[in-house]
């Protein structure tokens, strides 16, 4: 415990040098992508290895420091009377939080979520707003989070219905190493 602690802390101390000194770039980055290391499983990991939604998962890249939540996944969900255009498909909704905890301004938007089942088969987002999708959204396009800010917003997803994703994925680019986390969906 005290090895992630110490972990944490010295991240932490990097991210506030490397922001004291400037991020060099001329506009705001893209979205969050590198995860905080940390020594050994986490409790708040399900057995696969993926968060439980509600777990905040924080991390550090380069100068931004922030964190990540998958709050609720509701499938079926009602969307204002709508249904997908395939009738055998349903709607779900993701309910996703991230936030700016210190350094510059990133972006972020619903390109880089998906929902994914144990076959390997994945879905993204929808990517156009209808008037019933319930509100708020998460942004479908760019959106700027300065330092101390945070989004929060739904996701909605046309699945097969009957047929529940094992997980939530959110995969961003990565200004580091390749990032990938996951929160685990709930059996009905």
């Amino acid at each position: 415990m005290h090895n992630r602690i110490t972990m944490a802390a010295a991240l932490l101390l990097m991210a506030g040098v490397t922001t004291a000194c400037g991020s060099g770039s001329d506009g705001p980055a893209p979205a969050p992508t590198s995860r905080a290391a940390t020594a050994g499983p986490s409790p708040l990991r399900s057995e696969g290895g993926r968060w439980t939604l509600g777990t905040r998962w924080t991390w550090v890249d380069g100068p931004y420091v922030g964190n990540t939540t998958v709050v609720s996944y509701t499938q079926p969900a009602t969307v204002g009377g709508t249904k997908p255009e395939h009738p055998a498909y349903e709607w779900a909704v993701a309910e996703v939080k991230v936030c700016n905890t210190v350094g510059d301004v990133f972006t972020v938007s619903r390109s880089p979520w998906s929902v994914a089942y144990a076959d390997g088969a994945r879905v993204k987002p929808m990517d156009r707003d209808a008037p019933g999708f319930p509100r708020p959204l998460f942004p479908r396009t760019d959106t700027q989070v300065k330092g101390g800010a945070c989004v929060r917003g739904n996701i909605v997803f046309a699945v097969r219905e009957g047929k529940r994703p094992d997980r939530v994925v959110y995969a961003p680019d990565s200004s580091g190493e390749p990032v990938v986390e996951e929160w685990a969906v709930p059996a009905k």
